[in-house]
């Protein structure tokens, strides 16, 4: 099992949205390592987001975590 490391100032919880939270990118931050933060597969992060590819993130675009 792997628990999700509490957000930090970057991620914010949010109510009957269908996100558990929503994580502003930061500079050097990547999909795989946001899913490892919450427990989420980066994969998924995707999917939700509408992302086509997952390599391709920006700083403050805001990210839907299921």
């Amino acid at each position: 099992t792997i628990t999700p490391i509490p957000p930090t100032a970057t991620a914010t919880a949010v109510p009957s949205s269908g996100c558990r939270y929503i994580h502003i990118v930061q500079a050097g931050e990547n999909l795989f390592r946001i899913g490892l933060r919450y427990g989420v597969s980066y994969s998924e992060i995707a999917r939700v987001n509408q992302i086509s590819d997952p390599t391709l993130i920006y700083v403050g675009q805001q990210l839907c975590i299921p």
